[in-house]
């Protein structure tokens, strides 16, 4: 008998697994439903790894608060996810679940945008202007200039005209309960999206672990990017952790429209 060698049986091994690679990539194009549901999935589990990640940074560099009360703040999060699934199961009865898949993804790009410190953003963009701007022979530019450094020179920009604390909590926990929404009802139409060929490794259940292990990922990646950032050539930290989702939420809408009539399960 012939008596294989390492060699050919580590060829053999890749080679199984290159063909395997190859049929779910096949599987999963042939059914953009359930791509877009894996997209979303890695969106959600990115969005809530930035919002529990970066609290206790925000709060502490904005407000002075230390881990107890960002503790509490998250804490307090935790009890707004049997409301969100009671909107879910509520409002499943009268709409189609695309249609709250829809209106969701929305409510969480409306959410961020509210979240973002405008004041501190225009200060930035003032800041950018006026520094390659000749302000010496006009004294308004040079009062500006001076109150715009006088705010640089600060840890942080001050927050939304002194509303920063009340703008914060509504907007994260509308983020918070806006991204509920979006799982629950982004996990039902997985689910029934779902390739019948993804019975084997390769299932419904590791495909999800690990889009949403990536999202995580990629959350704390751009937290840890938005310290660098925060520093120069912005200066705002909420803005420039919450300002990279919107492209990512747009590409995610954008997808669920292409591919909104095959969402109808």
């Amino acid at each position: 008998a012939n008596i294989p060698r390492n060699g050919d049986s580590i060829w053999t091994s890749f080679f199984s697994v290159h063909q395997a690679l190859l049929g779910l990539f096949d599987i999963l194009f042939s059914n953009q439903a359930f791509v877009v549901t894996l997209f979303l999935f890695s969106f959600i589990e990115l969005v809530g790894e930035v919002l529990i990640s970066s609290c206790s940074m925000i709060v502490l560099r904005y407000f002075d608060w230390h881990g107890s009360r960002a503790g509490l703040i998250l804490a307090s999060l935790g009890g707004l996810v049997l409301p969100a699934h009671f909107i879910v199961e509520h409002a499943s009865r009268r709409f189609p679940e695309r249609v709250i898949l829809r209106a969701s993804i929305f409510f969480v790009l409306c959410s961020i945008f509210a979240i973002c410190n405008f004041e501190g953003l225009i200060l930035d963009i003032a800041g950018a202007i006026l520094n390659s701007e000749d302000t010496k022979h006009n004294k308004e530019l040079k009062k500006l200039k001076k109150e715009v450094n006088e705010a640089m020179v600060q840890e942080e920009f001050p927050y939304d005209w002194g509303a920063g604390v009340y703008v914060y909590l509504t907007s994260l926990s509308a983020i918070f309960i806006g991204t509920i929404v979006m799982e629950g009802v982004n996990t039902s139409l997985m689910s029934k999206s779902a390739p019948k060929e993804l019975d084997g490794f390769f299932n419904m259940g590791l495909l999800a672990t690990l889009v949403g292990s990536i999202g995580r990922v990629v959350g704390d990646s751009m937290i840890t990017f938005s310290v660098f950032v925060g520093s120069a050539p912005l200066h705002d930290f909420v803005s420039v952790t919450f300002l990279p989702l919107v492209p990512l939420i747009a590409v995610g809408y954008w997808l669920l429209k292409r591919n909104y009539n095959d969402l109808l399960i």
